[in-house]
């Protein structure tokens, strides 16, 4: 269960938690208060207000008691807790400056405290989903308007219906403006999430095929995501990736929002051009004039530094101050980061996968210069529901087309990856593995000096396993 911190502003008394809520006040003292919101009993503190999810690994109300001990002020609880449990476990009465709310679902409940705080502060939100790329790019957008602003952002990827609201509610009297990220894997959660946070200005990176085992297809994960330009709050920004043909055709139908454009291929508002791709760099210009360097790996990082420049811009950032900050940037951990393990390189990408992310990796691997060999180690990419067998096989087209010389594949989709590199007599070595573990066996045997390999995979194969201790 996780933390939220103070809120830092004044905190919430009773009748605000009702007012949020629409709950019922079910027991104790009508007039207390707390100083911050917590969903962690562990680490919960005096005088904050405590809120039982029901999560899949998890109840909340299994702790409501030991929240209690610890002197929480505020319990929200749903229609299933028996508060009489609770009373001749702890014989507390209603005297004891606590008071106990009732509602029909806490993790909605979560969600309107956190847009009850959100609306207390009058400073822009910028709100950034897409299928790839979104917390590189969030990171990105808050990393230049910190060279003007005092920014609040989604820490990782916190970037759902609990995380999310754990964001808003560290908002306080020194916040200037908030970026947050917004995931999703089930249709409706997008809108959600645009409720809570109220998002001024929102960027969609790409449109791929990711959780296609809930959505079906690119048409629906395009609907979810476009939910939060749909649920813009004024002044209705939208900044939009037109290189990617779904959002391209979506922006001529677009109406009511304000639309600002980057890419590279098509005409735009923000243009890259002359790229130029180093084993460890990335360079460009915008508008013919303004050159920018960033210590990256990745042409597909040049979109999500477009999208950070329409943002930096927007909020009256100069060329030379986004230059600055762009040059500066380190991606988050385990997303294309180079490291040097004894004699050769590792490229870790191990936080995520899907077909769109797994093809921009590709690339780098592709376009790196070094003496040795090329090996990928490839996990499962789930969530691809009827299409994971040939999404899965399509990606051993792109594979073939990088000049690897080893590819090691772990789980039962990456074998049809396996089998279709095999195929190809290619020349390419295929081995097939179990596990992440059995990989970094076979790594431990096959590396030498002056290699690379790139490890990608989806987060539930814990693809990080496969280079701990190489």
């Amino acid at each position: 269960m996780n933390k939220m911190q103070n809120s830092s502003l004044t905190g919430f008394t009773l009748n605000e938690i009702l007012e949020a809520t629409g709950g019922k006040f079910i027991y104790g003292n009508l007039n207390v208060s707390v100083t911050g919101v917590s969903s962690d009993s562990r680490t919960i503190k005096s005088g904050e207000l405590f809120i039982a999810i029901r999560g899949e690994k998890f109840d909340g109300h299994n702790f409501v008691a030991e929240a209690v001990k610890k002197n929480a002020q505020i319990l929200i609880v749903d229609n299933n807790f028996r508060l009489d449990n609770i009373q001749k476990k702890l014989s507390f009465n209603a005297d004891a400056g606590i008071a106990f709310v009732r509602v029909g679902d806490t993790l909605k409940a979560l969600g309107d405290i956190a847009s009850f705080h959100r609306r207390r502060f009058k400073i822009p939100v910028i709100a950034v989903t897409g299928s790839c790329g979104k917390t590189t790019t969030k990171d990105m957008i808050a990393e230049v308007l910190s060279a003007r602003f005092n920014v609040l952002k989604n820490e990782g990827t916190f970037n759902n219906l609990i995380g999310l609201p754990q964001t808003l509610l560290k908002l306080n009297r020194d916040t200037e403006i908030v970026v947050v990220e917004m995931g999703t894997n089930k249709a409706g959660e997008i809108k959600r999430l645009a409720e809570i946070a109220r998002p001024n200005a929102g960027v969609i990176t790409n449109i791929g095929p990711a959780h296609l085992e809930f959505f079906g297809s690119l048409g629906a994960v395009l609907k979810e995501k476009f939910e939060l330009i749909d649920n813009l709050q004024f002044p209705y920004l939208a900044i939009l990736n037109r290189d990617d043909a779904l959002l391209r055709k979506r922006i001529g139908k677009t109406k009511g929002k304000t639309i600002f454009t980057f890419g590279i291929k098509n005409k735009c508002d923000f243009q890259a051009a002359d790229i130029k791709i180093g084993s460890s760099r990335v360079e460009f210009s915008l508008s013919a004039r303004h050159n920018f360097r960033m210590d990256i790996l990745g042409r597909h990082h040049v979109y999500n530094a477009l999208a950070a420049i329409a943002c930096g811009t927007i909020f009256g950032l100069s060329p030379e101050k986004l230059k600055k900050r762009l040059s500066n940037f380190t991606p988050p951990f385990t997303r294309i980061n180079l490291k040097k393990i004894r004699d050769y390189q590792v490229i870790d990408d191990t936080y995520n996968s899907n077909p769109l992310s797994l093809e921009c990796a590709i690339e780098v691997l592709k376009n790196f210069d070094i003496q040795g060999r090329k090996v990928l180690v490839m996990g499962d990419m789930l969530e691809l529901g009827e299409k994971s067998i040939i999404l899965h096989r399509k990606a051993g087209e792109k594979i073939l087309s990088s000049g690897i010389d080893a590819l090691i594949t772990v789980g039962r989709f990456s074998t049809e990856t396996a089998e279709f590199v095999r195929k190809s007599s290619s020349g390419v070595k295929v081995y097939s593995c179990g596990c992440a573990l059995e990989a970094r066996g076979i790594l431990s045997s096959l590396l030498k000096a002056d290699d690379l390999v790139l490890i990608k995979g989806s987060r539930a194969m814990q693809m990080e396993k496969a280079i701990q201790g190489l």
